[in-house]
């Protein structure tokens, strides 16, 4: 009976290290979390949506997209105008055109890459991040910041290549405008996860019309464990 008895609390022992070890349990847990209110830049109905409540999603990952036929048209509109006002003064602009569209998509990576390098930061500075994850955010922002470097050497190539009569040319610059502006509208149809983290608060559905800057969903990024600590200026769920 003694034998039985130190074999059932042997047994006992090690599944209480091993529980614990996989699957610990306390009633001081607490779990911190960053909250970012996702919303697009742009109106329109919805016809893609690419997550779910509760669902982990990693950094640049579709979230929805707003429907981009009307974008798509005002981007035609503007590139037939810039057509016609270049035919007008007798310039051809369509490289000057290729160039500014290449950069304008340059820039709103680059904008990207600020904002997801800037939470990593921010988290490996708290700690919640390894300092290895800072190195790799630097690295993914110099590139998108050689890329945009790169762009607008394109642009000025295209325009010197243009002339100066018609890159100063006021119809051409408003037309160039509208086109910089449209392309942007077109790529902002895509909303993309500003950083690895999860979905929660998705009040969104197929159809749905969201106005520009209407909070679609609530994102958490950098959560992180806690136990018997509470941390000043954080969200707790």
């Amino acid at each position: 009976m003694t034998l039985i008895v130190i074999a059932i609390c042997a047994v006992l022992f090690f599944y209480g290290i091993a529980s614990d070890r996989y699957t610990p349990y306390t009633a001081q847990g607490l779990v911190q979390a960053y909250l970012v209110k996702i919303a697009p830049e742009v109106g329109g109905k919805v016809v893609e949506i690419g997550v779910e409540t509760d669902q982990r999603v990693e950094a640049g990952a579709v979230l929805f997209r707003i429907d981009p036929d009307m974008y798509e048209l005002a981007v035609r509109r503007a590139e037939a105008q810039l057509e016609a006002v270049g035919q007008s003064i007798g310039a051809s602009t369509a490289a000057v055109a290729t160039a500014k569209a290449k950069r304008v998509e340059a820039i709103a990576k680059r904008e990207n890459a600020r904002e997801q390098a800037a939470r990593t930061f921010e988290l490996v500075k708290k700690g919640v991040y390894p300092t290895a994850r800072r190195a790799q955010a630097q690295s993914f922002l110099d590139s998108a910041e050689a890329v945009v470097v790169q762009a607008e050497a394109e642009v000025e190539k295209a325009r010197q290549a243009l002339g100066p009569t018609g890159a100063t040319n006021p119809q051409i610059r408003e037309a160039m405008a509208a086109l910089e502006q449209a392309s942007l509208d077109l790529h902002s149809t895509t909303v993309l996860a500003p950083s690895e983290g999860g979905v929660t608060s998705l009040s969104l559905a197929l159809g749905q019309v969201l106005g520009k800057g209407e909070a679609a969903m609530t994102y958490i990024t950098g959560c992180t464990r806690k136990l018997g600590q509470s941390v000043s200026r954080s969200s707790w769920l």
